[in-house]
């Protein structure tokens, strides 16, 4: 959702990927809403990361352009990261 140069710097969780990329988005009880300042860069939209930090109860709304159309997207949970790390099995 927000980049600073070719790093993301807020974004929506989702619990599978790609579940974020067309309408219509997964409900707001399923998405969080993480700001990491300092940024990541990523090589794929696909990818699984862990993220670490405090995760809030609080109603979002933004407004996402997908590849079908723009839509209002929901969340009701919010996280400040302070680690983001690729997902290892």
């Amino acid at each position: 959702m927000e980049f600073d140069d070719e790093r993301i710097t807020k974004f929506f969780l989702v619990p599978t990927s790609g579940a974020c990329v067309h309408t219509p988005p997964p409900p707001a009880n399923q998405i969080v809403l993480v700001d990491f300042p300092e940024g990541m860069t990523i090589t794929s939209l696909y990818q699984p990361i862990w993220v670490e930090g405090v995760l809030e109860v609080e109603k979002k709304v933004a407004d996402v352009t997908y590849v079908d159309g723009a839509m209002d997207v929901e969340t009701v949970y919010t996280m400040k990261a302070v680690e983001i790390t690729d997902y290892q099995l």
